[in-house]
């Protein structure tokens, strides 16, 4: 019986290993479009896949700079500098999933964004905010399982009395876990912001998103459990004799 459940838990430990993205692959979005992996230079290196680029602009903004790193254990670290070119003030969305994952239920997940700034880069000042919803979000499956920076959130640049760009603004670090959640990871994890940037502004965060496979209890911990279960019930059957 005790050979039967160690080879049980040899195949569980197997195919928890060899299910970690096979197939995987990672997606950066700005703004709902998916950036060209060829534009952001995303090469693999090992198990890990890292995106990197610098002055890549689209419609509206400038990525000042981005590296996200697609970790199938399963993580998704980075870091990214986007600038408002529009005249506006203007809602941004930046994303990244990493797709083809799997792990049992329960699952543990930590993660954290920040310390980040706010600059003013025209000496107009500069002001970020949220735009109704958590500025950080992570997913599994395509649903949110924890959020940062809930609203509300301001942060603002002041620029100098004299005229020219102020200091710029700190976005204070958050984190959240470890903490378990009693559900499976079967398909993607996804870290997404949202916020609010003034026009010529550029806002900088860093970030990190994990979920790790809650570990099973050691084999002399579960023997150890049996035999106090085992003698608790010989325990009680002499009481009652």
């Amino acid at each position: 019986m005790r050979v039967r459940w160690i080879i049980c838990l040899l195949v569980a430990v197997f195919a928890a290993f060899s299910s970690h993205a096979a197939f995987a692959s990672s997606v950066i979005s700005i703004n709902g479009s998916v950036l060209d992996p060829a534009a952001v230079n995303c090469g693999t290196a090992g198990n890990l896949t890292t995106c990197q680029s610098t002055n890549l602009s689209g419609p509206g903004y400038l990525l000042n700079n981005l590296v996200f790193t697609f970790d199938p254990d399963p993580s998704i670290t980075g870091s990214f500098s986007l600038t408002n070119l529009g005249p506006t003030v203007t809602t941004f969305t930046v994303s990244a999933t990493f797709s083809g994952l799997s792990l049992a239920s329960p699952v543990s997940i930590s993660g954290f964004v920040g310390a980040g700034t706010l600059t003013d880069l025209n000496g107009q000042g500069a002001t970020l905010t949220d735009s109704g919803v958590s500025i950080y979000t992570a997913l599994i499956d395509g649903v949110p399982v924890h959020t940062l920076l809930d609203p509300p959130q301001l942060y603002v640049s002041t620029p100098l009395a004299s005229g020219g760009p102020g200091a710029p603004a700190t976005i204070p670090f958050t984190s959240f876990g470890p903490s378990t959640l009693a559900q499976p990871l079967n398909s993607s994890i996804t870290t997404a912001f949202q916020f609010r940037l003034t026009p010529g502004d550029q806002v900088s965060l860093s970030f990190a998103f994990t979920v790790e496979p809650v570990p099973a209890p050691e084999p002399g911990s579960l023997t150890l459990l049996g035999c106090g279960i085992a003698g608790l019930a010989v325990f009680r059957r002499r009481r009652l004799k």
